[in-house]
Formats: C-alpha cells, sequence, structure tokens
C-alpha cells in the first residue's frame, strides 16, 4: 500500500507499519506502549476538524462503543491527533478477506460458510440495535491471526431510517440503494450475498 502522509503520534501506542490506506485513511499495525499488545490504528486525516471524514470517524467510534459482539472489531481508544482523529481497535493480524480472494481465488463452499456466517451473526446484532451497516465488502471483513472473522468499519453505517446519502463499495451495492432508496438490513444482507459469491 502507498504510504501518504505519516501517522501522527498517538500518546500510549507506538505506530510500526502500514497495513493499508484509502482516501481519508489510513490503517497501521501498533502496539500498545507498556504492555505492547497488538493494536490496529485507523488514522482519519480532517482537514481543519470539520466535514464527512470527522463525522464518519466520529460515527464509527460511537458505534464500535456500544455494539458488542465477538465478530464485530472493538474501539479501545478514540484519540484526537493534529490533522484528525486515531481509532485504536483490535488488530486483523489475518489480513482481509479480501487479500485472502486476491491470493487464492474463490473459496470453497465450506469456506464461505466458515467466514461470513459469523459475519452474519455480527449484522444481525447490529441490525437489532437499529443500525445498518451500509458497506459489507470483502475488505471489511478481517480475520484474526487465528482466523476468527471480524466486521469492520462501521464509518458508513447509519441508524435505521436515516436519510443522507450512502456511500458503499459501487461492486456490491444493493440496486434498490442504487436507485436512491434508504439502505436497510436487507441491503447489507444483499451486500453480504455478494461476497458469498
Amino acid at each position: 500500500p502507498g504510504s501518504g502522509a505519516a501517522m501522527p503520534r498517538v500518546p500510549g501506542y507506538v505506530a510500526e507499519s502500514l497495513l493499508g490506506s484509502g482516501a481519508s485513511s489510513q490503517v497501521w499495525r501498533g502496539r500498545v506502549g507498556g504492555t505492547d499488545d497488538p493494536v490496529a490504528l485507523k488514522f482519519v486525516r480532517v482537514p481543519g476538524d470539520a466535514g464527512e471524514h470527522a463525522d464518519a470517524a466520529r460515527v464509527e467510534a460511537a458505534l464500535l462503543t456500544v455494539l458488542d459482539h465477538p465478530n464485530l472489531v472493538r474501539l479501545h481508544e478514540f484519540v484526537t491527533v493534529p490533522g484528525g482523529f486515531v481509532l485504536v481497535i483490535d488488530l486483523a493480524a489475518g489480513g482481509s478477506l479480501a487479500q485472502l480472494l486476491s491470493a487464492r481465488g474463490r473459496l470453497s463452499p465450506g469456506e464461505a460458510i466458515s467466514a461470513l456466517a459469523p459475519i452474519g451473526a455480527a449484522l444481525a446484532h447490529v441490525h437489532d440495535a437499529g443500525v445498518v451497516h451500509g458497506d459489507v465488502t470483502p475488505a471489511n471483513v478481517l480475520f484474526t491471526d487465528g482466523g476468527v472473522p471480524m466486521l469492520a468499519d462501521l464509518g458508513v453505517a447509519r441508524m435505521l431510517g436515516e436519510r443522507r446519502a450512502a456511500h458503499t463499495t459501487p461492486g456490491y451495492i444493493d440496486p434498490g440503494v442504487a436507485a436512491g432508496f434508504v439502505p436497510s438490513p436487507r441491503s447489507d444482507v444483499f451486500m453480504l450475498a455478494g461476497v458469498a459469491v
């Protein structure tokens, strides 16, 4: 992955290596200072501490604070840093489903069920809390070093019925959402089915 801007210093944590980057964020492998426990540091760049990226970071942090499920990435801390925010989250040392598919191609039916049934359970938990994930893709299905699947990236999530514009990965978007309808739990299920094929 490209390096882009350097990771700002995060008090209490050490950034070690860049794992990936997007338009407004970078995810770094890191560790907790003093204990050396592994974590991921998601740096969200926010010029002027305003705008859509700041809102997405705050939404993700708020949702990860209240949603607790063994197959959802956990938030450890939300830190304001120069130029943006850092979400200190579980490290998915096993990489993403997107990386696995890129390396191996299709999964067997059994592998797909083992990887995605727990993600379906995490989505059910999210939906029961009145939240729609909104961007269920192979890049957002992560694995622990032991192979446990975890659903990540709640930055574009919304409360059920919320009418703001949808931001989702084009190859997985529910046709209804593409036509302008509000994302719903059915949209998440559609995307999960798209990930499975």
